[in-house]
């Protein structure tokens, strides 16, 4: 196999790689022998640089090894363009694959322009801007995902968590009093940890 770019470890869900390095992660071919033949296959499809024919086998036969390994190559290759034009075309791998490389290569402002096309995307920016610190634009881009019908409610959930985090309680606080149950339940579960630490 080829040397891929990125390392791929055991990090948090926002750090992480979901398929990048992940074709036999799992054993999906039952055998150690089926699982090295793949291997090579995978391999020689891409020295030969035969990306028509990995394509043909992720996209339209479904080969799982195949999939991860035509993501590696667009992966290694920054090929942004093309991991998005499968995103758009429903495919939720591409679109974990994309969102993952703009994370880790700290990519604030691809991040913000995906958000018009993919809404799931502003996610992943709330999550940049925390990692690199940026509390307040995290925040906002969390309550702004909160209006999204079909993530609002784990933003909602996030921003919570975020704001005990960091300390934050009397935001937490004011939510609550102001009837949110979600707020009002885990404030109350962490002021129960809180008190069991002390």
């Amino acid at each position: 196999m080829s040397q891929r770019r990125y390392c791929v470890d055991d990090a948090d869900q926002w750090a992480g790689w979901s398929y990048y390095g992940a074709a036999h992660r799992y054993d999906v071919h039952g055998t150690p022998e089926a699982a090295s033949a793949c291997a090579r296959a995978m391999d020689q499809l891409e020295a030969a640089g035969d990306e028509a024919r990995l394509r043909e086998l992720a996209l339209a036969d479904g080969d799982r090894c195949a999939f991860v390994r035509l993501i590696e190559v667009m992966v290694d290759g920054d090929r942004i363009d093309d991991l998005r034009a499968l995103a758009r075309g429903g495919d939720d791998r591409a679109f974990a694959t994309l969102m993952e490389l703009l994370f880790r290569t700290d990519r604030v402002e691809q991040l913000r322009a995906e958000v018009g096309e993919f809404a799931s995307a502003r996610l992943w920016l709330a999550q940049l801007h925390l990692r690199r610190g940026e509390v307040d634009a995290g925040l906002a881009e969390l309550a702004a995902a909160e209006l999204d019908p079909e993530h609002g409610r784990s933003a909602h959930s996030e921003r919570i968590a975020q704001l005990l985090r960091f300390g934050r309680l009397a935001e937490v606080r004011a939510m609550a009093e102001a009837g949110d149950r979600v707020a009002a339940r885990r404030l109350r579960q962490f002021e129960r940890e809180l008190d069991r630490s002390q």
